[in-house]
């Protein structure tokens, strides 16, 4: 599935029945940006075909940050499907050009080079 050229594709796959899905150390989850004004139909749809909603259409507030408003379903095999209000997931989704310099200072400050001094490979 694509929205057309240059965007990304999804591959759907069904497991072959009796298969139990081993996620290891991950969890399930995606989320798709969607228009705003049109979360509400599609959680009345999901609704109208009896499907399981895990969080009906709610905003989350970021502190600081542009506030979103989510749907997420759950398929199946317990993965979350999160439908963000578009303009919420542009703003959280901006890249910051002062990233790499803040990450960086953060990690000078914890001092976690001295846990790996130790040879330990791990947190």
């Amino acid at each position: 599935m694509s929205y057309g050229e240059g965007q990304c594709r999804l591959e759907v796959r069904q497991l072959p029945e009796g298969t139990k899905l081993d996620r290891a150390s991950a969890y399930g989850r995606i989320a798709f940006a969607y228009p705003d004004d049109k979360l509400s139909d599609l959680q009345s749809k999901i609704k109208a075909a009896k499907l399981p909603i895990m969080k009906e259409l709610v905003t989350l507030d970021t502190p600081g940050k542009a506030s979103v408003q989510v749907v997420i379903l759950q398929d199946p095999d317990d993965h979350e499907i999160c439908f963000v209000g578009d303009k919420g997931f542009r703003e959280l989704s901006k890249v910051d050009p002062k990233a790499d310099e803040l990450i960086r200072k953060e990690i000078e400050q914890d001092n976690s080079s001295t846990w790996f001094k130790d040879g330990k490979k791990k947190v």
